[in-house]
């Protein structure tokens, strides 16, 4: 240390003028003794800002740094291996705190992955129709309106494509979709009906959303019914354009907010309005006399449109509104009068047609714990039938009872949907949804249409042609006629979802749709729709 503070004292008085240059170990002792301090200073520098650099990018590795001699081959010669191991220090300090901040960027970037990744996955909730139970549902029918627009959210493109992500997994918690979906096409509307999922997921289904569109798969992402969902199995789109074909595609929604993946896709097109009055599907249709060229089509509200030859008449005296749906009809045998029947057995007169009292039945019409599905004339017209889902049948006027043909009460295995009368009105039968065909009184069996797809069941039956035997017609149109010489089947295209049938006086018959639609069938022609 006297040596040092020695050679600083030369180096002053040479400063001063009191003495000669200082010698060589004077000179090189300070000079070695700033590269030192500068060699430090640089080092505490880097060692204060390389933390926050190694955030931003990549830190070299310990091993790395421990390669990097911070000499120079003449320096090392000049300053020698203290000055080497001086430097080399400061970069092992170096090495160190890149080390760290390399771990802390590390450490980060793993707690940011868990923060995106984590939380259980991500549902996406849509809001819609609520039902009520588990796979089960109400069938009362509601509206809404015209088809909703916007664009749709990134996360799908159609609903009849895409599904909420886990939707197909039964132990996902997500409910089966909707099935049966049926459209048909009414005055300026379309009436979809569905059955409830067979799966309700994790939680009970309260609902169901319907998605419109105006191109197949291209049914537009947000609900119909908005946030709301559908309680019901069966709804009414209003304010669509007649002539033009709208796509719908149903969703099942469970209670823990699941939405289910789209259903089958459906299509059905709007009709144009025509009667005043009419509110509802067209549910029965019934020809006129003998001989004349028209038929009469009523809605469930009990409303008349009358085509062709054939007129409104007015109610008999007395008689009120319906007040439960009406499900049919049937004309008088001179074609000047018709009754309409509702769910209840009541019965509404029209024209010529009169209210006769109830036969020896064992209960009422309105005693029945099963609704009624249909009304036939007896031959004379002072006289008709009603009957039951469950198949009892209730006698008015001159109509009477009849016993089964086979001599004991058959056993349905599906509700009955229509009775068709013998052409000498000793005897009918009832044929139900899966074709089934019971012979009562002198009716003849001439055989059934025993099951056809459960997806097309028998909605209507008739005479058979020339009076004789009967016709079944399925919901998607097709005919089968059986009749003591031959039995045959036909189907009809180009038809919505037919609803009744009735045989014209010059022979053929008219198919009707549940849109009022109206379609000509073994040799009869349309004279228009309702």
């Amino acid at each position: 240390m006297r040596s040092w503070a020695a050679q600083v004292g030369e180096w002053l008085r040479w400063l001063l003028g009191d003495a000669p240059l200082p010698s060589r170990e004077a000179r090189m002792k300070p000079a070695a003794t700033a590269v030192v301090a500068l060699l430090l200073i640089a080092g505490l520098l880097v060692t204060v800002r390389e933390p926050s650099g190694a955030a931003n990018a990549p830190a070299p590795s310990f091993n790395q740094l421990q390669g990097i001699d911070p000499l120079s081959p003449v320096e090392r010669a000049v300053y020698g291996e203290a000055l080497a191991g001086i430097a080399q220090r400061s970069v092992g300090r170096r090495a160190k705190h890149a080390k760290r901040a390399a771990h802390s960027h590390s450490t980060d970037r793993a707690r940011g992955s868990n923060r995106n990744s984590g939380g259980g996955q991500s549902t996406t909730t849509s809001a819609n129709d609520g039902s009520g139970g588990s796979g089960s549902a109400s069938t009362t029918t509601g509206t809404v309106g015209q088809p909703s627009g916007g664009s749709p959210p990134p996360t799908e493109t159609s609903p009849a494509a895409a599904a909420p992500s886990g939707a197909h997994g039964a132990t996902s918690g997500w409910p089966g979709a909707p099935t049966d979906v049926v459209a048909v096409g009414g005055q300026g509307s379309v009436t979809i009906s569905w059955s409830a999922p067979q799966t309700s997921g994790s939680s009970e289904v309260i609902g169901y959303d319907l998605y419109v569109g105006t191109a197949p798969g291209g049914e537009a992402t947000v609900p119909q019914n908005g946030s709301t969902p559908l309680a019901d199995t069966t709804i009414a789109v209003s304010g669509l354009t007649p002539g033009r074909t709208y796509f719908f595609v149903v969703r099942a929604v469970n209670a823990d907010g699941h939405t289910s993946a789209g259903s089958s896709e459906v299509s059905a097109i709007p009709q144009t309005g025509s009667a005043a009055g009419v509110t509802g599907p067209f549910v029965g249709s019934a020809p006129e006399a003998v001989g004349s060229g028209g038929y009469w089509l009523v809605d469930s509200g009990g409303a008349i449109v009358a085509r062709g030859t054939a007129v409104g008449y007015p109610a008999a005296t007395g008689q009120g509104t319906p007040t439960s749906p009406v499900v049919g009809m049937a004309s008088t045998p001179d074609g000047k009068g018709y009754w309409e029947v509702t769910t209840t057995g009541q019965v509404y007169a029209f024209g010529d047609a009169a209210i006769y009292p109830p036969g020896p039945n064992p209960t009422s019409p309105g005693g029945s714990i099963a609704p009624v599905t249909a009304i036939a004339s007896t031959p004379d017209g002072k006289g008709y039938w009603e009957v039951t889902t469950a198949g009892q049948v209730y006698a008015f006027g001159d109509a009477v009872l009849f016993p089964p043909a086979g001599g004991s009460e058959p056993q349905l295995g599906s509700p009955v949907v229509a009775l068709v009368v013998d052409s000498t009105g000793k005897g009918y039968w009832e044929v139900t949804t899966a074709g089934q065909v019971y012979a009562f009184g002198d009716a003849t069996s001439y055989g059934s249409a025993f099951g056809p797809n459960p997806g097309d069941p028998v909605v209507a039956a008739g005479p058979g042609p020339g009076g004789h035997g009967y016709l079944l017609v399925t919901a998607h149109a097709t005919v089968f006629t059986f009749g003591p010489t031959t039995s045959t089947v036909g189907t009809v295209t180009g038809s919505d979802q037919i609803s009744s049938v009735a045989q014209s006086p010059t022979g053929g018959y008219w198919l009707v749709s549940w849109s009022g639609g109206v379609i000509g069938y073994g040799g009869a022609s349309a004279l228009g729709n309702g």
